[in-house]
């Protein structure tokens, strides 16, 4: 895919290359399978190895192709080296989403060390609330889902599992306390004697 830009800067590089004495003859629109003396049936088949060919693209690249005159090889060898193009491009997306995860992590696990409610003294017991509710209520999924976003280093999500494990941490079953000094009797019926 190109810009205008991009097509204005390869005819004027062209028209540069062509200058001279053979510029009459030669021009930007004579170029194609006539003027190449290339034969070529308009129909490109082939495979890249390790890929599979978008047959949209190879539509929308068949009229370029064939005003160029390219042969199957031709247009073969082009794929191959805008696939290894989109490949190394694909693989820098990849490294550098990599390395932002990698940064956001690490920001995240320092803002809690150093959070006031949840990191300091405290940091260790409220790692292990949260994980202790994650444990009671989580499974696999969401245990798999904190690992492989990092969320679960998130401080608003951790903070939000310390204070869950805090209140469940309040909840303690209240048993009677019973004197067994007492007769029950008496504590039922005060006045009777």
């Amino acid at each position: 895919m190109t810009t205008d830009g991009q097509e204005q800067a390869s005819q004027n590089l062209l028209n540069e290359n062509l200058s001279g004495e053979n510029s009459q003859s030669l021009n930007t629109e004579t170029i194609g399978t006539e003027a190449l003396g290339a034969e070529n049936s308009g129909t490109y088949d082939f495979q890249i190895e390790g890929m599979e060919i978008d047959q949209e693209a190879l539509e929308e690249a068949k009229p370029i192709f064939d005003e160029l005159g390219v042969t199957n090889e031709q247009a073969k060898a082009l794929s191959e080296l805008y696939a290894k193009g989109l490949q190394k491009f694909q693989d820098n997306v990849d490294s550098e989403t990599e390395t932002q995860k990698q940064a956001q992590a690490q920001q995240w696990k320092d803002s809690i060390t150093n959070d006031a409610e949840i990191g300091g003294k405290s940091f260790k017991e409220n790692i292990q609330l949260a994980n202790q509710v994650l444990d009671t209520f989580g499974n696999s999924e969401i245990n798999e889902a904190f690992k492989d976003t990092s969320i679960g280093n998130n401080p608003s999500i951790v903070r939000l599992l310390v204070r869950i494990g805090k209140a469940m941490q309040n909840d303690k079953l209240i048993t009677g306390q019973t004197n067994s000094h007492t007769d029950p009797a008496k504590v039922f019926y005060p006045t009777m004697k």
